[in-house]
């Protein structure tokens, strides 16, 4: 059980048996009651609100991690296909000539091909 469900319990029951006892103040025992109730609600809120803050926080560094990686990674992959001496050409999945490297612009004597359909 969490431990502000334990607080308002606790103060519930000690809500209560001041009510039994002492009934000339009930309305100002009930008042108190609901105000450390609401003020527990509050601070657990604030806190909750606080740990998704770091959270978020967090994965967005994971994210931009992640971005700067998948960036290298791909300008080292073109980088090694455009000075590799076989001819390459790739075609993405609709036909269309995506890209070729120097090697296949020169062995086949094509010029500026990408972008068309295969």
């Amino acid at each position: 059980m969490n431990k502000i469900y334990q607080k308002i319990i606790f103060l519930s029951i000690l809500s209560l048996g001041l009510l039994f006892s002492i009934r000339d103040y009930s309305v100002v025992i009930f008042i108190v009651f609901s105000g450390c109730t609401l003020y527990l609600v509050y601070t657990e809120e604030k806190q909750i609100t606080r740990q998704m803050m770091q959270y978020r926080y967090k994965k967005n560094i994971q994210l931009k991690e992640i971005k700067e990686e998948e960036k290298f990674n791909s300008d080292l992959l073109q980088t090694l296909i455009t000075t590799m001496h076989m001819p390459m050409l790739f075609i993405d999945t609709y036909g269309v000539i995506a890209f070729v490297n120097e090697s296949f612009i020169e062995a086949f004597n094509f010029s500026n091909i990408g972008g068309m359909r295969y």
